[in-house]
């Protein structure tokens, strides 16, 4: 069994030794966030510092555990990615801009885009439920949205305390989401009601950072926090049962696949194992990375994988982490809760998994009556006995019939001789009728399973009219359902064509007011050119007056000087 942690880099680690068998990249920039793919060894991660989205496998070489790199794929603005669980072919990219894609991961290519609700609301974290029914998505203003996988719409939005960070959906409750808090709170909202089933308000004194659930317990929920502390929940009595306190604040946590050991990593990237049953007590710690553990994951195995769409139980435990015991394995020995030492109850054991449909609740009924071949045969017999009974009764009557036909035949006054003739066949035909009707009741007497026979039409209530009619009525709804397909399909053709058309339209109509705008932003250039050359013709004129207007008045004084000189001169 192996364990991967990502941080600054990814680390393969041997369980329960969390030994390092091999490591891969290196970031300067960012932390590595990753999710496994439909439960395989395949796994996708974002890449903060390229950005970029890389595809990553898990394999053996040489009895060596390896991360190799399949694909990468940049993309700008990337935060984080959410994989499918169950079918779903779609990976979610979530972008610090806001923005919600859904990348086919054979071709590439985005095949749907959700729009954020502002600008600067970055997506904080992504998930998919189980049965990939749902995206649950958290944005930087603490609100959380779910988005139908089937219509690609958006189905629901809430806020809890405008500070949600973290989201993750049960692995067993298809429709329950666990939120986390900045401020602490632990939350679990259930999609299907549209309301809050479980709720502890400041479960942390510092931000939540990370949460784990049971696969075997449905109501065992684990959580970690800046403050140091591991704290299991008991979700059906919405209490905490016990808490764990550690030296560094934490930063991810994971539960082995039998539950029983409780992997947590810290901010001074350190992982440290514990055993609920004494969760005082450390297994193992290995200092792993420089800087905090991002996400503690454990490596699926082909033997661990859960089919989601058709039963939520959880299959046997690969053979190495088994404990057997008495000829009965792990999962189906081992309660949750029976190994927190501070909770006491008695639960039954959780071997079959949780119920989904009630087919199955009736099937297991069945298989634990008593004497059912017993009750079938005797329900043979009487229904038997009864049919004789009933078509006997039945012959009686069309013998009285066939009789009471003949008197009244007989009664009728001086009958013609056609008539007498008609009458006669018709008295014929009715015996050798009724005569096959006896002999049809005895026959059915014989045959210990008449019920089990197909009945005459003039006792079915569906002839065969009525069934030819039925299937040429089912013909009729696929030829309607086809053709309601077909006009479907030529309705989105049409608006798609209405759409690029009108779009194109847009596009030329837009392209002509640009021109349009160019044109008269020219015109009013020139003019204002041409005001500009005639304000400096203007200009130059003013300022030749101005001048012409001084040399005047320095001539004119120069004149009066002149005079004045003249009359002294005159005078003396």
């Amino acid at each position: 069994m192996e364990l991967i942690s990502c941080g600054k880099s990814f680390q393969v680690h041997s369980f329960p030794s969390l030994a390092t068998v091999s490591s891969f990249g290196g970031l300067e920039k960012g932390y590595y966030d990753f999710q496994f793919f439909r439960k395989s060894k395949f796994f996708i991660a974002s890449n903060p510092q390229a950005p970029a989205v890389e595809y990553l496998s898990v394999k053996s070489q040489e009895g060596r555990t390896k991360i190799s790199q399949v694909k990468r794929i940049r993309t700008e603005s990337l935060r984080c990615v959410a994989c499918p669980k169950s079918s779903l072919e779609y990976v979610a990219l979530g972008c610090s801009t806001g923005h919600t894609r859904l990348l086919n991961y054979k071709t590439a290519e985005v095949a749907y885009r959700f729009s954020p609700d502002g600008p600067n609301n970055s997506i904080l974290h992504m998930d998919f439920s189980s049965t990939d029914k749902y995206l649950a998505t958290i944005a930087q203003s603490g609100k959380v949205k779910l988005f139908g996988m089937r219509s690609f719409t958006e189905v629901d939005s809430f806020n809890i305390d405008e500070n949600s960070t973290f989201a993750r959906f049960h692995p067993l409750k298809r429709f329950q989401l666990v939120v986390t808090s900045f401020l602490g709170s632990v939350t679990i909202y259930d999609a299907q009601v549209k309301k809050k089933v479980f709720h502890i308000e400041r479960a942390h004194t510092c931000p939540c950072r990370d949460v784990a659930m049971s696969s075997i317990n449905d109501t065992c929920l684990f959580s970690v926090g800046y403050d140091c502390y591991v704290n299991v929940y008991d979700t059906r009595k919405k209490t905490v049962a016990q808490q764990l306190r550690t030296e560094h604040p934490l930063s991810a946590i994971a539960l082995s696949p039998t539950s029983m050991e409780c992997v947590v990593g810290n901010l001074k990237g350190e992982i440290l194992t514990f055993d609920v049953r004494n969760m005082g007590k450390t297994l193992a710690t290995v200092r792993a990375h420089e800087n905090l553990v991002n996400r503690l994951t454990f490596v699926p195995s082909e033997k661990m994988e859960v089919d989601f769409p058709t039963t939520s139980s959880v299959s046997e435990p690969p053979e190495e982490s088994s404990g057997e015991a008495d000829g009965e394995s792990l999962n189906d020995s081992v309660d949750v809760f029976s190994l927190v030492p501070t909770i006491t109850q008695n639960r039954a054991s959780v071997d079959k998994g949780r119920r989904d449909s009630v087919l199955d609740f009736l099937m297991d009924r069945m298989d634990t009556m008593p004497n059912t071949p017993q009750l079938l045969d005797s329900s043979v017999e009487h229904e038997t006995s009864h049919s004789r009974s009933r078509r006997s009764e039945e012959a009686e009557k069309d013998l009285s019939r066939v009789t009471l036909r003949k008197k009244r035949s007989s009664v009728n006054a001086e009958p013609k001789l056609s008539d007498v003739k008609e009458i006669e066949e018709s008295e014929e035909a009715n015996g050798q009728d009724n005569l096959m009707v006896v002999r049809n009741a005895a026959a059915e007497v014989d045959s210990p399973l008449n019920f089990l026979n197909p009945l005459p039409d003039y006792r079915n209530s569906t002839p065969k009219a009525a069934q030819e009619s039925a299937a040429s009525l089912a013909i009729t709804a696929d030829n309607v359902v086809e053709e309601v397909a077909k006009m479907v399909k030529r309705t989105e053709h049409e608006l798609k064509w209405e759409m690029n058309t009108l779009k194109w339209h847009t596009y030329g109509e837009m392209f002509s007011l640009w021109q349009n705008q160019n044109r008269l932003i020219e015109d009013l250039f020139h003019k204002l050119e041409e005001k500009v050359e005639d304000n400096a013709r203007g200009l130059g004129m003013l300022m030749n007056l101005i001048s012409d207007s001084t040399r005047l008045q320095d001539e004119n004084e120069r004149l009066k000087a002149q005079l004045a000189a003249m009359k002294n001169r005159f005078d003396g």
